[in-house]
């Protein structure tokens, strides 16, 4: 998780010299568990990742990986790293190939 969190922190960078910044408290917005963000900045994420294609992907990848934990088998477990390794290989997403 730690090289994934590393990826999307890159990803948000490159975004983020792209465009000329992501705006106030982006960074916090983007960063950490939905659940313990206030209701603003979870909106603000959620506009920011509608708004930038290349940070909802890497969201969703970042999040996808994070489910890995809740299996009960290490073959259920496996299945799903496995898939989301495929994703991360096709996601045209730099950091993510590399941290696969």
């Amino acid at each position: 998780m730690m090289l994934v969190g590393e990826a999307f922190d890159k990803v948000r960078k490159e975004l983020s010299a792209e465009v000329g910044g992501l705006g106030r408290g982006a960074m916090w917005a983007l960063r950490g568990n939905e659940g313990r963000l206030s209701d603003a900045m979870k909106e603000l994420r959620n506009n920011l990742i509608k708004e930038h294609g290349k940070l909802g992907r890497a969201m969703n990848l970042r999040e996808f990986l994070r489910d890995l934990w809740g299996y009960a088998t290490i073959d259920l477990a496996e299945a799903h790293f496995k898939s989301w390794y495929s994703w991360a290989r096709r996601s045209r997403l730099e950091p993510f190939k590399k941290s696969g």
